[in-house]
C-alpha cells in the first residue's frame, strides 16, 4: 500500500473545465493531504464501497485511508468546493462506490459551495465527522444535494452535520452504528 495523495490530486486536477470522473479500482489507496475537488461535474467514482457493520474489506472495496496519526478531527480526507473563492460555486460533484477509512484520526467530506452534490453508496468509516457541509459567512450554498445509500460507521463526532444552507437536502436508505442525536425518518439505524 503506497502513498497516493499525490497521484490522486493529480488526477482530479487533470480534469477538463467541463468535470469528468476520476476511477478508483478495488483497492487501498493511502493518502496523508486533503483531497481538493474544485471542478464542477466532476466524480470520484470507486468499484466498490465496503457495506458490512463493523468490516472495512481491503480485498473488495476501493478505499480510500488516511495514512498519518495524528488526531485531527478538523482535517479532511476529501474537501469539495473552494472556501478562498467566496461565490465560486461547484457543481454536481459526486462521490460513489467508495470507502472513507479516517483510522479514527480524521473526518471524511467537507463540502462548501458544492450544490447539488450527490454522495451515493460511500462508506464513512472511523471519522470524526462523516460529511460536513461548511459554510463561509452562513451562506455556504450547499443546497439540493443528496446522500443515498452511505454507511456511517465508528464515528467520533456526528455522521452528518447538514448546516443551515443545506435547503432541499435529501437524506435516503442511509445506515449509522453509532449513538447520534437524530436521524432522519427515512434513514436506518443498526
Amino acid at each position: 500500500m503506497l502513498f497516493r495523495s499525490n497521484a490522486i490530486q493529480a488526477a482530479i486536477d487533470s480534469l477538463e473545465d467541463t468535470g469528468g470522473t476520476v476511477f478508483f479500482p478495488v483497492g487501498t489507496y493511502r493518502i496523508t493531504n486533503t483531497l481538493t475537488v474544485k471542478r464542477a461535474d466532476t466524480t470520484l467514482l470507486g468499484a466498490s464501497a465496503s457495506t458490512e457493520y463493523g468490516t472495512v474489506d481491503d480485498k473488495s472495496s476501493s478505499r480510500i485511508k488516511w495514512g498519518l496519526t495524528s488526531d485531527n478531527g478538523d482535517v479532511y480526507m476529501v474537501s469539495v468546493g473552494d472556501i478562498t473563492q467566496t461565490w465560486a460555486v461547484t457543481r454536481r460533484i459526486c462521490l460513489k462506490n467508495l470507502t472513507l477509512d479516517g483510522q479514527g484520526y480524521v473526518s471524511g467530506v467537507y463540502s462548501v459551495w458544492a450544490p447539488e452534490m450527490i454522495v451515493e453508496g460511500v462508506c464513512f468509516n472511523q471519522v470524526h465527522y462523516g460529511h460536513y457541509t461548511g459554510t463561509f459567512e452562513n451562506v455556504g450554498r450547499n443546497y439540493s444535494s443528496t446522500w443515498r445509500d452511505c454507511y456511517f460507521h465508528n464515528f467520533k463526532e456526528i455522521a452528518l452535520y447538514l448546516t443551515n444552507d443545506c435547503h432541499r437536502a435529501n437524506v435516503v436508505c442511509c445506515h449509522f452504528t453509532s449513538d447520534i442525536d437524530y436521524v432522519p425518518d427515512n434513514c436506518i439505524r443498526i
